[in-house]
């Protein structure tokens, strides 16, 4: 039997996995009443380990923000979980896509926050975008050892670690 890898998936995985330690989401808040303004980065691992940060509170703010954070928390779990899926197949690569495009649209301003002066996304969001579309595309060029995309059917391509019979 012999083993094939598809490397391009792997290496989109890496990326995945290197871009949760850069920063994915910046903040940047004024508070009612002349309150001092509120500012920071948060990295992917930030959402999905450090749960106390993730409560409005913590900042003096009231439940608005603490939404915000709890949905790019739940787009880093996406995330987190195509990745995982990616080691697999590279069909993960659209559940990286799906919780890229939420924490997107969870980034997004919502219409009378008048407080908040900027919730963005950072240079860990980039990454992981890239890495959803690194592995996508190894679906339809499958490169790596013992793999060639002019021969390989679609079923083999599915596959990150797929066993064929020596010919």
């Amino acid at each position: 039997m012999k083993t094939r890898i598809n490397i391009l998936c792997l290496c989109g995985v890496v990326i995945g996995v290197a871009s949760l330690f850069a920063a994915w989401v910046t903040f940047a808040v004024l508070m009612p009443n002349d309150a001092p303004v509120i500012a920071g980065t948060k990295s992917g691992l930030d959402f999905l380990t450090d749960k106390e940060a993730m409560d409005g509170s913590l900042y003096g703010m009231d439940g608005w923000i603490e939404e915000k954070f709890h949905a790019c928390q739940v787009a880093l779990i996406i995330f987190a979980a195509g990745l995982a899926i990616a080691l697999i197949t590279p069909i993960g690569g659209f559940v990286q896509l799906a919780g890229v495009l939420f924490l997107y649209q969870a980034t997004q301003p919502n219409e009378g926050l008048h407080w908040l002066h900027g919730l963005g996304t950072e240079v860990g969001f980039t990454i992981g975008f890239v890495s959803s579309f690194i592995v996508l595309l190894s679906i339809v060029i499958p490169l790596g050892l013992s793999l060639s995309y002019r021969a390989n059917p679609i079923p083999k391509r599915l596959f990150t670690f797929s066993r064929t019979k020596p010919t």
